[in-house]
């Protein structure tokens, strides 16, 4: 009987670490693909929309949306995310922001960038990660 619940338990376990690995390999598969396009600024947009609402069920739009504390909630709530998968989805969309020229646009994709960092700050359970707090400050600045 332990034994069975155990069992039940580890694999359980693995399909959760399975669902883990796949956000984290996709928002980096997606930041680094951002990273090598040189493309118009609406086909960056269609990529990476698309490819979030493909893998991920993520509606970019709808998260632009939201208000600053439904948007972390979301992610934590419903898609489950981890703090390293909100710094990956943070750094996503703050390298999205940075290839974006329609002013609204950057400014919302830089604010969501920035609430998701200072999230992570705040909820890191002392680990301090250099590049958010830079970003933070460069997000800032920008204001």
């Amino acid at each position: 009987m332990w034994l069975k619940r155990e069992d039940q338990f580890m694999a359980q376990e693995d399909k959760l670490k399975k669902q883990i690995d796949k956000i984290s390999l996709l928002l980096s598969k997606l930041t680094n693909k951002l990273l090598q396009q040189n493309n118009e600024q609406k086909d960056v947009l269609n990529v990476v929309s698309s490819s979030l609402e493909s893998e991920l069920n993520i509606d970019l739009f709808k998260v632009l949306e939201m208000n600053d504390k439904e948007e972390v909630e979301y992610l934590i709530r419903d898609k489950e995310f981890s703090i390293d998968h909100l710094r990956e989805f943070g750094d996503l969309i703050f390298e999205l922001a940075y290839r974006i020229t329609d002013s609204d646009l950057k400014n919302k994709l830089n604010r969501k960038a920035l609430i998701i960092y200072e999230y992570i700050t705040a909820n890191g359970k002392g680990i301090i990660f250099l590049d958010v707090q830079y970003k933070i400050k460069e997000l800032k600045a920008a204001k």
